[in-house]
């Protein structure tokens, strides 16, 4: 119960101010303001604290919680007005939001009126809202002091002796130090109370009565250093620094707990022809009873990145039989760990809490636990062995460049110093994995080696359970995918083909009256070498290998790309052209025939001659018989038939025939 809830107290619950009259075991009994009296449980009493429908209306004599006989009206007036800016925080699910508490500011400003401006030609005589710092810190110290409305007041007006430094002078300070300091861009102390000085001379305060540096630096150092680092840095920052060891994790048998993540490593890799690739991203999955690594998956490319296809497949191998024959190398001790899962610990990645993760981890019945962001403390034992890693492998490799940090920059140029393969650094990895660490004490494990460890844990509690779906586990892709497939050259994927006989009788059963046909599959970019191909008539996947053969099993996509040579394709040099002088010889010929033949069809212009009247006639007659023989026939076959239609003179206009009519030409 709160301290202020004594005899004689003044309160205001439900907007009605009263006065403890005297309490009970389990109940007060309030008079309010009028003689009215009420007993009011102590259960109720709480709740109405807690939400804020009671607040003290003047501090109870000799309170213990801030040492004051009573409460000033200003004290009163600052607990109601600090109270109303944390009130509508109490009950979100996000209270530290920056949005949230931003928009409490809008809203309770604009009800009591305060001022929202932040620069000086905005000011007005109205009082100021408080910033998204200054509300956050009221907030918490309500909230740990049980919500205690007292808590509000000003700490430096509680001491016994006041503060010499103007009420006006400390909230400037407060302000500027929030804007200055407590800020990811901030400055110094000095050039924030720099900001402070100028902020009074431009008020025209006297510069007398300004405070010193000495006074702001105090008043800065007063704020809590972990307060400072997240407002500088943020809360991930604040967190790392203030974490504090509460207890560790102590599985009970082995494959309870799993932690998995992903290193990149600077190793620039080569494919068996020596072309570059890429540099590495490495998914280690670690057991945290036996600190055995159960298994790993990692992607070479010139960009790496972290996908869920990766982080699927490290779990695969985490969960399958791995003998030693498996591998195209000889090892010396086998690689026992497998089994189902129970929990894996992942951070909030986009890889690992991707929706084909979802839906792997939800096929086998393997719990997720996903840590905070940026808390890789909350995987300790993953981290640690990365670390592990980098100092007794990785250092040893040629062409890595190792970690780069402020304390250790190399000049490193990757494509150029690259002088390993893929095949080596798997071998190199799962050497160091299996003949190496597996077999070296742990001083986690009390002396004992990993291996060990397994084989104890086994013993004690039992094999771990087997993987039932194990046809689920091998055959899972995270590409889910739907192409179009033809029976000639069955599906192709970024130039490389599929086909089988299986494929082209599903294409044919498949296939629409136009001829199209889109197949679902399944693909692994780790593996390009095949495909899974779904039959819907038989409800299962067909494996169809692909169609080159020189493309090996286990071949990623990235080392198929660096293989294919990369041609340039330029701009093509054509020697026929109109400057070779079979075809300029050509064209020419061309042109003399065309002008030839213009020649021949029109005969060579005769001379001009003058002509008489008797001549042009005789000529014009000779050309009219030349060029119709039976002119004169047709003329009076004409003049017959006009004779024996004498109804056509009557018409107004008589009617054109389709033939031509000729007429014959007259010497005169």
């Amino acid at each position: 119960m709160q301290n202020f809830l004594r005899l004689g107290s003044n309160i205001v619950y439900e907007n009605r101010k009263a006065t403890i009259a005297s309490e009970a075991s389990n109940a007060f009994l309030l008079r309010f303001k009028g003689g009215e009296t009420e007993s009011v449980p102590k259960c109720a009493i709480q709740t109405a604290v807690n939400q804020g429908r009671l607040v003290p209306d003047l501090d109870p004599p000799g309170s213990d919680s801030t040492g004051l006989p009573f409460l000033s009206e200003k004290q009163v007036r600052e607990i109601e007005r600090k109270f109303a800016y944390i009130k509508p925080l109490l009950d979100v699910e996000f209270p530290n939001s920056e949005k949230e508490r931003q928009r409490v500011i809008e809203i309770v400003a604009k009800q009591r009126g305060d001022s929202l401006a932040k620069s000086e030609k905005d000011e007005t005589s109205r009082e100021k809202a408080p910033s998204l710092s200054q509300i956050r810190r009221w907030r918490q110290r309500f909230e740990e002091s049980g919500r205690n409305p007292l808590s509000l007041v000003r700490k430096h007006e509680h001491r016994k002796r006041t503060s010499k430094v103007a009420e006006v002078y400390l909230e400037l300070m407060d302000e500027m130090i929030d804007e200055h300091y407590m800020c990811r861009n901030h400055m110094s102390i000095t050039g924030a109370y720099a900001q402070f000085y100028a902020r009074c001379l431009s008020r025209n305060y006297d510069p007398k009565t300004i405070p010193t540096y000495e006074t702001f630096r105090k008043r800065v150092k007063t704020i809590h250093p972990l307060e400072v680092l997240q407002s500088q840095e943020g809360a991930a920052a604040a967190r790392m620094a203030g974490r504090t060891v509460n207890g560790v994790y102590m599985p009970r048998r082995p494959l309870e707990r799993v932690e998995l993540d992903a290193v990149h490593l600077n190793l620039g890799l080569l494919n068996e022809k020596g072309d570059y690739i890429g540099m590495v991203v490495l998914f280690i999955a670690i057991d945290v009873y036996t600190r055995c690594v159960l298994g790993y998956s990692y992607k070479v490319k010139p960009k790496p990145s972290e996908d869920g296809e990766t982080a699927i497949e490290c779990l695969k191998m985490a969960m399958r039989f791995k003998p030693k024959n498996s591998f195209p190398f000889q090892l010396v001790n086998e690689w026992e760990m497998s089994g189902k899962i129970d929990t894996v610990v992942v951070d909030p990645g986009t890889a690992l809490i991707a929706k084909s993760m979802t839906m792997f981890l939800g096929g086998l019945g393997v719990h997720r636990e996903t840590t905070a962001s940026r808390s890789p403390w909350r995987k300790p034992f993953i981290e640690r062995f990365f670390r592990t890693l980098r100092g007794e492998l990785m250092e040893l490799l040629p062409g890595y460049a190792r970690k780069r940090t402020e304390k250790y920059l190399v000049d490193y140029k990757l494509p150029k110093d690259a002088c390993m393969t893929v095949q080596e650094f798997e071998y190199c990895l799962t050497r160091y994995i299996v003949d190496v660490y597996h077999q070296a004490q742990h001083r986690g494990l009390g002396g004992k080696t990993p291996h060990e460890a397994w084989l104890e844990g086994i013993q004690d509690h039992g094999a771990p359970e087997l993987v039932h779906n194990m046809d689920f586990l091998m055959n899972f892709a995270a590409n889910q995918l739907t192409y179009a497939a033809t029976v000639k050259d069955g599906v192709g994927i970024k130039e490389v083909k599929y086909n089988s006989r299986e494929l082209q009788d599903l294409i044919l059963r498949l296939q629409k009256p136009n001829g199209k046909c889109r197949v679902d599959l399944l693909r692994c970019t780790h593996d390009i070498s095949k495909i899974q191909v779904y039959d819907p008539f038989e409800k299962k996947y067909i494996v169809v290998p692909s169609k080159f053969p020189a493309l090996r099993e286990g071949t990623s996509e990235e080392e198929y790309m660096a293989g294919k040579k990369k041609v340039s394709y330029g701009p093509r040099v054509n020697v026929i052209n109109n400057n070779n002088p079979v075809i300029a010889g050509a064209k020419d010929r061309q042109k003399k025939r065309k002008a030839d033949k213009k020649v021949r069809n029109q005969p060579a212009p005769s001379g001009l001659k003058t002509l008489s009247t008797m001549e042009l006639n005789a000529q014009l007659n000779e050309a009219n018989i030349d060029l119709n023989p039976k002119a004169a026939e047709m003329t009076e076959v004409y003049q017959q038939s006009t004779v024996s239609a004498p109804e056509a003179e009557t018409s107004s206009k008589p009617k054109k025939s389709g033939k031509k009519r000729f007429k014959t030409w007259s010497a005169s």
